[in-house]
């Protein structure tokens, strides 16, 4: 009996769409590498890039290291390297090439600091006492500030910006011993040493004199000392209304209103 011959059956509808979709694939990929440049094209793209990209490397270092000329040669280069350290968060690198560096201006006569030498040595210091902040060394720093303010009040011959700079040290000790709940005579103390000290400046005619006018190149300089050290804002006291009013504000707190007065009339 002959045998019957199954039916072949029909593929289902689709089934051959594969290879065809997988062609249009391959060529839809063809046509993109087909538009891209030519080899030697895209060598020269990514020359280009390079280049620019050493090239802003470049500009950045010599932007970086043509900083900090107005300090000496011998505490130039741990200037740099303690603010790059504080910038690129190894706040304990940085703490020590500050520290090197505040010791050596320390041991530098004065004239080779320049005008105003004070502002920078309490600078480098109060720039060493931040960082120390931010390591979470309060202890250290308040040491640092307070040893800072002592060498200013002990020097004659201050300049009035050297002579504002006491008032922010003494201001920020007493912000600080506010916030880290120092006894309360240790808070009042450092607000009536800020606010005898620029009651004595403002009372002094010359000083704020040059204060008011100051010399242009001075001028220049505090700024970019300023700037490069990365100071903060407090060191120049530009609200000098500050320690009074948190002198009046501690006294309130402390119901000692009557001590106000003596501290800004006091008997001749």
């Amino acid at each position: 009996m002959p045998r019957t011959t199954g039916a072949v059956r029909a593929p289902k509808h689709g089934q051959l769409q594969a290879p065809e979709r997988a062609h249009r694939a391959t060529c839809r990929h063809a046509s993109t590498l087909a538009s891209l440049p030519a080899s030697s094209n895209v060598k020269t793209i990514f020359t280009a890039l390079i280049a620019l990209g050493v090239g802003s490397t470049a500009y950045g270092l010599y932007e970086f290291y043509s900083m900090f000329t107005v300090w000496p040669k011998e505490v130039r280069g741990d200037l740099r390297a303690g603010i790059k350290a504080k910038n690129q968060g190894d706040l304990g690198m940085s703490e020590q090439f500050l520290n090197r560096a505040l010791e050596t201006a320390r041991a530098l006569p004065l004239e080779v600091l320049g005008s105003e030498p004070y502002l920078k040595l309490s600078g480098i210091a109060i720039a060493l006492a931040g960082v120390l902040e931010d390591g979470n060394k309060p202890q250290e720093a308040y040491a640092l500030y307070s040893k800072t303010f002592e060498e200013l009040r002990r020097t004659t011959g201050l300049s009035g910006k050297e002579r504002v700079r006491t008032v922010a040290l003494a201001h920020k000790l007493a912000e600080m011993a506010e916030t880290y709940q120092q006894p309360a005579v240790e808070e009042e103390r450092w607000r009536v040493n800020a606010v005898e000290e620029l009651l004595r400046v403002l009372s002094d005619e010359q000083s704020a004199a040059r204060l008011r006018t100051g010399e242009t190149d001075a001028v220049k300089e505090h700024q970019l000392v300023l700037s490069e050290l990365e100071l903060p804002p407090w060191v120049d006291l530009t609200d000098i209304v500050a320690p009074l009013q948190s002198l009046g504000a501690f006294y309130n707190k402390t119901g000692k209103q009557e001590c106000v007065d003596r501290v800004l009339l006091p008997s001749s």
